[in-house]
């Protein structure tokens, strides 16, 4: 739960392990029996703010969906024009931004499904 990822080892190595990837090809056993997971697009991780920046709560998104609050997202998003950066959101306040993809502080979580 607590750990980084650069935005490069997000997007591959670590959804790969979400997804149950093994370096057996007969087993696959996904998160909650799934193997379609993803990180989401920068759209995705604002819906869930309660209200945008600046929120007037703490955190700014629903509490059941976890903590922590305090780090920074990342989206599979890179940022037109920058490619080596990418979008993130922070749940603590709202805020969104864009990072260098290379950094290995911003957090990850995974969604499901199609765009």
């Amino acid at each position: 739960m607590d750990d980084t990822y650069d935005w490069f080892d997000a997007m591959s190595d670590w959804i790969s392990e979400v997804n149950g990837h093994t370096d057996d090809p007969n087993v696959q056993a996904g998160l909650g029996g799934h193997t379609d997971w993803r990180l989401p697009t920068i759209v995705e991780p604002q819906t869930l703010l309660i209200e945008p920046f600046p929120c007037g709560t703490d955190p700014c998104i629903d509490p059941i969906l976890g903590p922590p609050f305090s780090s920074f997202y990342w989206s599979s998003t890179s940022l037109a024009g920058i490619p080596t950066d990418a979008w993130l959101v922070l749940f603590f306040d709202g805020f969104v931004l864009t990072g260098d993809k290379s950094h290995v502080i911003p957090l990850v979580r995974a969604v499901r499904g199609g765009l």
